[in-house]
């Protein structure tokens, strides 16, 4: 392994050498005929993000892994054995992707992927199945997919307006830049400059469009992927980077600079579009999920209703709701905020198989 940590602070990099050492060794446990580990993600580019706390430096990126072993035989031990590490070591998160080498062949467009090949750090075995995978440019379904994905992270955590709640001054600025860097990937994809360091895709995205408002934004959202911390953000922010993924997902789909209405029905229109892997399901590739496509439909309409009034809004939570009502019985909502919750715990629902 090379560095690990944006920082570079050696307390940083010993903590997260440490945590990836025990985690190695307890996967190498489970699966005593793997061919490759590597932490892959933010750490595996070098770019984990620590932060300060009175018993020192932590984590605040979850460690992602690849592990690759000749067959699929023994799977479903990485779930429990996750569970159990990230409490033992005390993780945010800890995310184990599993392949064969023909898996990884396979999906070698997906973002997860082609980021893996891009920067990794080897922790057991060879790096030769990831140095198998061929070189290709990255499918713009998933630009569509990381945006979908992304707008759980602006309904986690709305501006006070919408819901009467202060939001907390860490997590609103951390899920905010994470729908505005998904913006900039989403760009990137379209342009075929796709890159994956952070300090790369942002200077790419401002030369790519230098007079942006969002190019502002992506400076800040990378102050805070390199150093997490309570932020003063105005929920002006939040807005933009609301209205630029509905944008963004109407460019997709067909229907660019539409209303999140004619976005969300453009998209369910697409429905049987492949759904592409999240980092737990990455063998359902190309299956058809016309649950997790309906509240992805909900969630446009319950964003852009953020912005709306009176009767404008209310039609625009109906419709919402008759999305929702496809992914599973849904309880009516009386106003924005219910709205947004119950389209949070439906995705993770669908998603993950569990609500929030």
């Amino acid at each position: 392994m090379g560095r690990l940590t944006a920082s570079g602070l050696p307390e940083a990099e010993a903590r997260a050498r440490n945590d990836l050492r025990r985690i190695a060794d307890g996967v190498a446990a489970a699966f005593g005929e793997l061919l490759t580990l590597a932490v892959i993600g933010a750490f595996g580019r070098g770019e984990g993000a620590m932060a300060r706390t009175e018993a020192g430096f932590a984590p605040w990126n979850d460690y992602d892994l690849l592990l690759v072993t000749p067959t699929r035989s023994g799977w479903e031990r990485i779930g429990p054995l996750c569970a159990e590490l990230k409490k033992d070591l005390g993780l945010p998160g800890l995310d184990i992707v599993p392949f064969t080498p023909g898996d990884l062949v396979r999906a070698a467009d997906t973002m997860l992927v082609i980021d893996a090949r891009r920067g990794h750090g080897l922790l057991r075995g060879t790096a030769g199945p990831l140095h198998d995978i061929p070189a290709v440019p990255v499918a713009r379904t998933e630009a569509l997919i990381l945006l979908l994905n992304r707008m759980v992270c602006l309904l986690e955590c709305p501006p006070q307006e919408l819901t009467g709640e202060m939001p907390d001054p860490t997590r609103f600025p951390s899920q905010v830049s994470k729908a505005v860097l998904a913006v900039v990937d989403a760009a990137l994809v379209k342009a075929g400059t796709y890159v994956v360091p952070y300090r790369e895709k942002v200077a790419r995205f401002k030369a790519l469009a230098p007079d942006d408002p969002l190019a502002e934004a992506a400076e800040e959202a990378l102050s805070f992927r390199v150093e997490p911390g309570p932020r003063r953000w105005s929920t002006d922010l939040w807005r933009l980077a609301c209205g630029r993924l509905i944008a963004e997902v109407g460019s997709f789909v067909g229907s660019p600079s539409a209303s999140a209405s004619h976005v969300a029905q453009a998209l369910w229109r697409r429905r049987f579009l492949p759904v592409r892997p999240t980092l737990r399901s990455l063998l359902k590739t190309g299956r058809f999920d016309a649950r997790r496509r309906a509240v992805e439909c909900a969630e446009v309409l319950v964003l852009g209703a953020s912005g709306l009034e009176g009767s404008d809004q209310a039609d625009a939570l109906r419709l919402a709701h008759r999305f929702l009502a496809h992914s599973g019985p849904a309880p009516r909502f009386t106003c924005w905020s219910e709205a947004a919750r119950l389209s949070v715990q439906r995705w993770f629902e669908v998603c993950y198989g569990e609500p929030v």
